[in-house]
């Protein structure tokens, strides 16, 4: 039987999905992750959970388990799930390889489609539309900034996911204090324009292959996210959009793209066009929604890496919908008019929509869940806790 590990067990829903999608197709998963509990611990498509050490706090050690694990256990494919891992895998592939397959690209191209950046630098380099960026280096070149730019502007750091690190700014003054708030826990930040909330956000997911051309392509818009100024996604919904898919395509290539992305658009409402935010190099949080839509990203993956032969997909279900349920219950609880929103917020059974972390078949991870958050307050991780992408 075939075999994998999956890292970040305690990231919830993304290395859950992961694993229902290939446990279901009769491969042997195994889950690590650093702390005791996790949903995807409870899953009935779990077949082991592997403790190591946490990678942010001790990495030579977790460099010696994973080099030793990996070496003994004899993996058909290692699936890292968020960034720090990511880019470990990445930074080792070619001796990790020697024992297991890494369907990642090289640690070069992964960093510089990590860094917001360095990517809006390429993207500006290969004509693809973007929202007008700045690289201050220190305060004082802010005001370069203003002199081009309205407010309000974003500031974000170059290397974040999620909404950390990113903030609007609706002044001078605020810019300046976000400008060095920023640059001490995240490093130097960029600036950007700000797009009108009204335009739709885009997602464009996409596997490549070893020819660097794509396999296959999914999109989808936000319905909800939290926070609501910008965040996660907590509903979503499958579409087409031609002209974002275009763009996505043509930027991984010029990569020389290979596995998983996720390439992030703001539709500008005031000339239609959608703007590149950032590339998501590894799976997302809204990765039920193209299983559910027929894509099944991890599985593809799977069968890329053990050098399968893939049929390229073209099309899927559109206006099929997935939701974080938690993330939404924490929208709700923002909203100004809350009772207005309650019928949808309560609208549990819509028609073609699924849930992230809820599956009638497996569900027992909702009590992982639980488990998981007492074990982050018992043990008091306020700096690494459970936390959904």
């Amino acid at each position: 039987m075939a075999k994998v590990f999956v890292t970040d067990a305690e990231q919830g829903r993304i290395p859950l999905n992961v694993t229902r999608s290939l446990g279901a197709k009769k491969i042997k998963v195994f889950n690590g992750g650093y702390l005791n509990a996790a949903p995807v611990y409870f899953s009935r498509y779990s077949s082991k959970k592997v403790i190591y050490p946490n990678i942010s706090d001790k990495p030579k050690k977790f460099k010696e388990f994973i080099f030793k694990y990996i070496k003994e256990n004899k993996f058909d494919v290692v699936f890292p799930v968020m960034n720090e891992n990511v880019l470990f895998f990445s930074k080792h592939k070619k001796e990790l390889s020697k024992y297991t397959a890494v369907p990642l690209v090289d640690y070069k191209t992964m960093i510089r489609a990590m860094d917001k950046g360095k990517i809006m630098r390429f993207a500006e380099k290969i004509g693809i539309p973007h929202p007008k960026t700045y690289y201050p280096r220190k305060i004082s070149e802010l005001d370069i900034v203003v002199e081009n730019l309205n407010f309000p502007v974003i500031v974000k750091a170059k290397r974040s996911s999620g909404s950390r690190g990113v903030k609007i700014c609706s002044s001078f003054s605020e810019l300046k204090k976000t400008f060095a708030d920023i640059s001490k826990s995240y490093g130097k930040p960029i600036v950007q324009e700000y797009i009108p909330q009204e335009g739709d956000a885009i997602g464009v997911s996409c596997l490549f292959g070893y020819d660097h051309k794509e396999k296959a392509v999914f999109t989808h818009k936000r319905i909800r996210q939290y926070p609501i100024k910008g965040g996660p996604s907590t509903l979503r919904q499958s579409i087409r959009h031609p002209t974002a898919e275009k763009i996505a395509i043509k930027l991984l290539r010029k990569l020389k793209w290979f596995g998983l992305a996720m390439v992030e658009f703001k539709v500008d409402p005031r000339d239609g066009k959608p703007k590149l935010i950032e590339i998501n190099p590894r799976f997302w949080g809204s990765l039920a929604l193209p299983i559910a839509a027929g894509v099944n990203f991890p599985y593809l993956l799977y069968n890329l890496a053990v050098k399968k032969k893939i049929k390229p997909i073209k099309n899927y279900k559109l206006d099929v919908k997935s939701r974080w349920l938690a993330g939404d219950f924490l929208y709700f609880l923002s909203m100004k008019h809350k009772l207005k929103f309650l019928p949808k917020f309560l609208n549990f059974f819509e028609k073609n929509t699924y849930y992230d972390e809820f599956m009638y078949k497996d569900f027992m991870p909702l009590f992982g869940r639980f488990l998981s958050l007492f074990y982050v307050f018992d043990k008091k991780l306020t700096k690494k806790v459970i936390r959904d992408i």
